[in-house]
């Protein structure tokens, strides 16, 4: 950082360095920071307007709030890139960091007054010399777990602070079953379709499950941003291909039948807003995660925590931050990876099959008793409500100023 004082850090704006959106974590951060701008201590400016083509993902109204934040910071964002190139733009950039400290796609032109990275990076992937030195030029690094943290800290990051992961208790709380899967034994599962969110254990698993219950259905979530992306599922080395696309969407039913999922044993509610979401978790009796591994806290176990939901998930990297077995399930074996040709994975997590079974068993047997001992997680992780994530957010940031 330049030689300013902290007041004048302070009342810098706040720019995060990627567009909005309603999709990715990251791009749900920078709407929460666009929307919720009262719960900081600085103005919040998007150097690039949001695509709204996608405006079905959105909660309702959200999009006017975000339009009427955009309107008022439209002449600051403009004296910003308007500014003198021969000093600091005026401002507090966030910055996107990847694997090895790569910064992802920065909108930003130059360097700001405060430097802040936001890590994305799953993977350990040591830095390259001239990332080591772009990532000793950040003020700080904001990380999304204790297991983020250190790894960080361990390639070279001077400063790193752990903020929590945000969920949308407005949207996801519990509710009252509809009865529309009332017959039925339902596990959800969610996440872009990946190796590290471990959708081949959670298919593996569910098919031993269902030879003892034939009426469990499994409700996915897994159509990814970036479908094609997808391919590194055989990373797991169980799968020799991925889902097929069909007209732009990964064909999960199809592909589940060689694990042994049974045609109309798999519901794939596709790629749809949170909202529709939050409505599908009052029909879900467990919420399934064996990931092996995870950067920050996972939002969508998150919000099956928000909604009530029972929760079974893997006891590794990001996951640790969150696990509580006095109201959730966790999956304490966790072995090595081995011989996955994938770099980077020190401290993931290979969940068991078995431990995932007996929590089954014991869930389909006690629905009641799950349900309300799910019940104490919502009170427990009020801290990831988005108003308190972006508090911890700013106050981290005001820090690296000192």
């Amino acid at each position: 950082m330049n030689h300013r004082s902290i007041a004048a850090v302070n009342a810098l704006p706040l720019v995060a360095d990627w567009p909005a959106g309603h999709r990715s974590s990251p791009e749900q951060l920078a709407f929460q920071l666009i929307t919720r701008s009262q719960a900081l201590r600085s103005q919040v400016l998007l150097l690039v307007a949001p695509s709204y083509a996608q405006a079905h993902y959105f909660p309702e109204g959200s999009i006017e709030t975000m339009r009427l934040a955009i309107e008022a910071g439209r002449e600051p964002t403009r004296r910003v890139l308007a500014h003198d190139e021969q000093v600091d733009l005026p401002v507090i950039a966030l910055r996107l960091l990847g694997e090895g400290f790569g910064m992802l796609a920065p909108i930003l032109p130059r360097r700001a007054a405060l430097e802040v990275g936001v890590s994305i990076a799953a993977r350990t992937l040591a830095p390259s010399p001239t990332a080591q030195r772009a990532a000793l030029d950040l003020d700080g690094v904001l990380a999304g777990s204790a297991w983020a943290c250190e790894q960080l800290l361990a390639n070279g990051a001077r400063a790193v602070t752990v903020v929590p992961t945000g969920v949308d208790f407005e949207l996801f709380r519990p509710a009252a079953r509809r009865g529309d899967l009332a017959q039925h034994f339902v596990i959800y599962s969610a996440g872009g379709l990946s190796h590290r969110k471990g959708q081949d254990i959670v298919l593996r698993a569910v098919a031993a499950f269902r030879e003892r219950h034939p009426d469990t259905i499994l409700l996915t979530a897994w159509q990814a941003a970036l479908p094609e992306r997808a391919s590194d599922i055989r990373h797991a080395g169980l799968v020799d291909t991925p889902p097929a696309l069909e007209g732009g969407r990964l064909a999960f039913t199809p592909w589940a039948v060689p694990f042994g999922i049974p045609e109309g044993a798999l519901i794939d509610v596709g790629d749809v807003p949170q909202a529709v979401l939050a409505n599908l978790l009052s029909e879900v009796d467990v919420a399934l995660f064996p990931n092996r591994a995870e950067y920050d806290q996972n939002t969508r176990l998150l919000e099956c925590l928000a909604a009530g939901v029972p929760v079974i998930a893997s006891d590794n990297t990001g996951h640790r931050d969150i696990l509580d077995a006095r109201d959730m399930w966790p999956l304490t074996e966790q072995r090595p990876l081995r011989g996955a040709p994938i770099a980077g994975t020190d401290g993931w997590g290979e969940s068991s099959i078995d431990e995932i079974v007996a929590h089954l068993e014991w869930m389909y047997a006690h629905r009641e008793d799950a349900r309300r001992t799910a019940a104490a997680a919502r009170a427990r992780i009020a801290g990831h409500a988005w108003d308190p994530v972006l508090r911890s957010i700013d106050e981290a940031v005001r820090h690296f100023a000192r």
